[in-house]
């Protein structure tokens, strides 16, 4: 069985957004036109807590953007973003939400840096997503979204590590650096990755 996962359609990252990835509003109408189209979808939402390490507001006299070194552990501060509650967190209203059949939560815990829709970094805080694609006899993913903390580059990779045939929707994919993401998905691709647009998917699915 196939599925369709998308990373991090949430209101703090599209236009105006506390942490707002360029052009990520035009994603939304591409996957609105593939989600008729899949028995099965699920999506990874950013649910991040107030005090969480990641957030520059946390430390005193430090800047969005500085690289800070926690206990040999490299972080990258940012504003707030997708805090857990909030309506930043939420789904635009102009997705189609209907058909989501599980939601997994990335970034719960504070002292945990958000990973993948499978883990949090160093494969901490696992989410519940691969079990719940299991049981669901899920064999291919679909991956679409936003790569805010790399989120969906490292989503593709874990599923390739576990055995799911993996591919990206290039067109149903941005990222806050278009060109690292470009880069992040060849590597993919020799990974194991199908890169692949919304209408080669449709085709496929047809078949």
């Amino acid at each position: 069985m196939k599925a369709l996962l998308f990373i991090g359609l949430q209101v703090d990252l599209l236009p105006l957004g506390a942490a707002e990835i360029p052009e990520s509003e035009k994603v939304i109408p591409v996957i609105n036109r593939l989600l008729p189209h899949f028995g099965h979808l699920a999506a990874a939402n950013f649910s991040l807590p107030a005090n969480h390490k990641m957030f520059v507001a946390n430390y005193p006299w430090r800047r969005p953007g500085q690289v800070l070194d926690l206990m040999g552990e490299k972080i990258l501060l940012k504003h707030y973003f997708c805090i857990k509650g909030s309506f930043g967190a939420e789904h635009p209203m102009n997705l189609n939400q209907e058909k989501i059949h599980f939601t997994a939560l990335m970034g719960t815990d504070h002292q945990c840096l958000p990973h993948s829709a499978f883990f949090g970094k160093n494969k901490k805080r696992d989410t519940g997503l691969n079990a719940h694609f299991q049981k669901n006899k899920i064999k291919k993913l679909y991956l679409a979204g936003l790569n805010e903390s790399n989120a969906l580059v490292n989503t593709a990779a874990d599923a390739i590590e576990m055995g799911y045939q993996t591919a990206i929707i290039e067109d149903a994919t941005k990222g806050p650096d278009q060109q690292n993401l470009g880069e992040a998905l060849i590597k993919l691709k020799k990974m194991g990755a199908d890169i692949l647009s919304s209408e080669d998917v449709l085709a496929e699915l047809k078949k």
